[in-house]
């Protein structure tokens, strides 16, 4: 297996468990099996992190002071 697929303007990778997730149509949210990120938008895709990607924040935990943390 290649360490980068091809992939369509619909298309993301997990950061956390590397499976392929695809939206079909701009109101199909698609969840990952491991719970890492969400997609959504179809070719105008969106990409929700569920939880922190380590290689995005060189592994440093977010905190208050660094503008990072996002509550819902």
């Amino acid at each position: 297996m290649k360490d980068k697929p091809d992939l369509e303007a619909n298309q993301a990778v997990c950061f956390n468990c590397k499976k392929v997730l695809t939206s079909k149509d701009q109101y199909d949210m698609v969840v990952c099996s491991c719970g890492a990120i969400a997609i959504d938008g179809g070719c105008n895709l969106r990409i929700i992190e569920l939880i922190e990607n380590p290689a995005r924040t060189g592994g440093l935990s977010p905190s208050a002071d660094s503008g990072f943390m996002i509550k819902f």
